[in-house]
């Protein structure tokens, strides 16, 4: 559902070894202030309606209509990853 592509980036094992399993190229990127910048507490500080915007670049904070939609998405996706 993407156009051909020659490399991928990614810094996650297993998105690394599945794309280099099908032969495609990863390259990794330096991690950036990763103790403010992780997306992991990025997305519970949503589900849980805490503040999350200081926690990204502004590019990124400001790019969106409003928080509430942004964590409105990821709850939307929580909800329906979550084991049954």
């Amino acid at each position: 559902m993407c156009p051909d592509f020659e490399v991928a980036y990614s810094n996650n094992p297993l998105v690394i070894r599945l794309f280099e399993e099908a032969g495609i190229e990863v390259r990794q990127s330096p991690m950036f202030d990763r103790d403010r910048l992780e997306g992991s507490d990025i997305r519970r500080r949503m589900l849980e309606g805490d503040s999350w915007r200081d926690r990204v670049p502004e590019a990124v904070g400001g790019r969106s209509s409003s928080p509430s939609t942004d964590a409105s998405r990821i709850r939307q996706i929580a909800d329906t990853d979550a084991p049954d």
